[in-house]
């Protein structure tokens, strides 16, 4: 009875992403962009490590001109992939990593995220979802332009 409300709930769900189209973010790159009107890049930074750790993810590095972040997907999204590829595999992490490049007077700030779950021989596997989550990356950058452009 369990392995047929686990088929019921994938074919569900390949059904639902076969609806699914990528949203493309509508910025030039057509990544999740901004560019910030201030070249103070300490306070860009503390802008952003505040935001994203106010959100629950966690700080993992950080350098002169870029911050990764990190949490866990505990819910529904790391089912669903366990239950479609192997129950071996660990919990599904998502990674954001921003990065900032300062041009003349302003700061460009660009968004990118990976999925990141290990299998069942240790190896992580890495997938790229930037277009996946663009809108929701670009929300969290229009957040942060406007904290810091106040």
């Amino acid at each position: 009875m369990k392995l047929a409300s686990s088929i019921i709930t994938v074919l569900f769900l390949l059904t639902l992403g076969g609806c699914y189209t990528t949203q493309y973010a509508t910025t030039p790159s057509v990544t999740p962009e901004v560019n910030i009107n201030s070249t103070d890049k300490e306070k860009i930074k503390s802008a952003v490590i505040n935001f994203y750790m106010n959100i629950g993810y966690s700080m993992v590095s950080e350098s002169d001109y870029s911050i990764v972040f990190s949490t866990q997907e505990e819910k529904l999204g790391s089912e669903v992939y366990q239950v479609v590829t192997n129950s071996y595999n660990t919990t599904l992490r998502v990674n954001i990593r921003i990065n900032m490049a300062t041009i003349s007077n302003s700061t460009r700030v660009v968004a990118q995220a990976n999925s990141i779950v290990k299998n069942e021989n240790g190896r992580e596997d890495v997938k790229n979802i930037t277009n996946d989550w663009s809108t929701l990356l670009l929300k969290h950058l229009q957040q942060i332009k406007t904290d810091i452009e106040i």
